[in-house]
């Protein structure tokens, strides 16, 4: 049995342009879009495999809670670097899939969604999208890079205990999406800032992701290992950190962690 062809198989055929990311495997059901790349890399696959999945039977988010991945009506995409960077370094992934992925969106999308750091692309105050990048380093070396998203595409009924924090491209617009031509556009973005910030050492990809940040300025709570950070957002370096202004003044540089934002009569 096979997606039905609304849009998923036409995928490679909108790939000309695309030099790395342009090899696609097109699934009916799998676990998760992400394991089946990460499987492949550790076997030898060389970068640039796209795997798409009309249904994922054990989608996963950050953390590894579910993510809610019913057939025919979102993008389930994942897809493997071999990036020549040290594993330190390798912090300007997640920048560079949530632009391609927010640009994909407003373009092809019609709705320009908000960057909510680290890996979430929302609309007033509700989630379009995930980005899950898995990393296998060895020392200082980083073997591989397998970036993973998840897009709300279609109009749909939402279990309950998401209804009031998700939403779809097609609710939010009132018009049809194609899941393939959303796809290919983000791999076109993709490639785009890959090549221009990794294999060809030119900056810039940060100022951009900053014109889709929705957290400068706001009062969060980032729950960091066993710690919780209360503060203003104060803006981002070039390894992916978040820098946080504390009551007191004190500055505070957090490389990860669950953000939400704080009510000011919760905090000062």
């Amino acid at each position: 049995m096979h997606p039905e062809p609304d849009d998923l198989f036409d995928l490679s055929r909108q790939l000309g342009a695309n030099h790395v990311l342009q090899r696609v495997e097109i699934l009916a059901s799998t676990g998760s879009t992400n394991d089946v790349v990460r499987e492949r890399a550790r076997a030898g696959e060389p970068e640039g495999l796209v795997v798409v999945a009309d249904r994922q039977t054990a989608g996963r988010g950050r953390l590894g809670r579910e993510w809610y991945s019913p057939p025919g009506v979102n993008l389930y995409l994942s897809f493997l670097l071999r990036p020549p960077l040290k594993a330190g370094d390798a912090t300007c992934l997640p920048f560079l899939a949530a632009l391609a992925l927010a640009r994909a969106v407003e373009t092809v999308g019609g709705v320009r969604p908000g960057i909510k750091w680290p890996n979430d692309l929302v609309h007033g105050g509700k989630k379009l999208a995930g980005i899950l990048i898995d990393l296998e380093t060895s020392g200082e070396s980083l073997l591989h890079a397998v970036v993973g998203v998840g897009v709300n595409v279609k109009a749909q009924e939402w279990p309950e205990a998401i209804r009031h924090r998700a939403a779809s491209i097609e609710e939010l617009t009132g018009r049809g999406i194609s899941r393939a031509g959303l796809a290919a556009a983000f791999l076109a973005q993709a490639e785009a800032l890959y090549r221009e910030a990794v294999l060809e050492g030119r900056r810039g990809g940060l100022a951009a992701w900053e014109t889709y940040d929705v957290l400068r300025g706001e009062t969060v709570r980032v729950a960091t290992g066993d710690r919780v950070i209360v503060g203003t957002v104060r803006g981002y370096d070039g390894s992916g950190a978040m820098w946080i202004e504390l009551p007191d003044g004190e500055a505070r540089r957090v490389l990860a962690g669950e953000v939400e934002r704080v009510r000011r009569t919760e905090c000062c």
